[in-house]
């Protein structure tokens, strides 16, 4: 058997253990959810013990393309993560594109960051759309790029461009989750820095820092937002934004 052989051989027997735990095959059934991580564990350090390569015989798998139902690259992402390669981090920024390998690769790049993942990771976020079991891909992006490093300048220079609601509101709802601004309080005095930068945040012309506790007032008030044209997911971060960083 070649090399090559081997290791699809493998790729193709852990994908059979993780469906099985899916599908709840009943040649499975006695067997319990850790001992068959144990097992893809074990068949996963075969791959490893084959050395380096492994890799690049994963990444050419993962690069090509599959029927639906034999699909084995969301097995091959996870193989690549366990085995931890930096060779694998550009593949992995490859498949964002791909709307049903999108949380696999944000929770790979969070395992393996890299600040060049940055600006895919952001393209992913706003591109998205729920999957055809939807679930919502935000979390798992959302912690990839905190985990890279993602600057809250990248997002507001992405928030200022992006014309979508419904893009602006994942944006700002990345703003409120990077760690360090929420937890600076609601009663807080804010960074100057900050405080203009997140004059940015509200896409309206001419804003001026009165908009603030009408901002704030609107919080009680649905019509003020509906005046504002924004959708109401976005309306509530960014008012979760502008009460965290702009009262005194």
């Amino acid at each position: 058997m070649s090399f090559e052989k081997e290791v699809i051989d493998l790729i193709k027997y852990i994908q059979f253990l993780e469906r099985a735990g899916v599908t709840g095959d009943s040649s499975w059934a006695l067997m319990s959810e850790e001992e068959r991580q144990t097992l893809i564990e074990k068949e996963i350090q075969k791959l490893r013990e084959m050395g380096p390569g492994v890799v690049p015989i994963l990444v050419n798998q993962l690069e090509k393309s599959y029927e639906y139902y034999e699909n084995p690259k969301s097995t091959i992402i996870n193989i690549l993560v366990a085995i931890g390669d930096s060779q694998a981090i550009d593949p992995i920024i490859a498949t964002l594109k791909d709307e049903d390998l999108i949380t696999y690769a944000a929770e790979a790049l969070h395992e393996l960051p890299a600040r060049r993942a940055i600006l895919p990771l952001l393209d992913a976020l706003v591109a998205y759309h729920r999957d055809r079991h939807g679930s919502d891909p935000y979390v798992e992006i959302s912690k990839a790029l905190i985990r890279c490093g993602v600057a809250v300048a990248t997002v507001t220079e992405r928030l200022r461009k992006e014309p979508e609601s419904e893009r602006r509101a994942r944006l700002t709802k990345l703003l409120v989750d990077i760690p360090g601004i929420e937890r600076k309080g609601i009663h807080s005095r804010p960074n100057p820095h900050m405080q203009l930068t997140s004059l940015s945040l509200v896409p309206m012309p001419r804003l001026k820092p009165a908009f603030v506790p009408v901002c704030e007032a609107s919080l009680a008030d649905p019509a003020r937002r509906l005046m504002r044209n924004v959708s109401r997911e976005e309306f509530h971060h960014q008012s979760i934004w502008w009460s965290t960083r702009i009262r005194q």
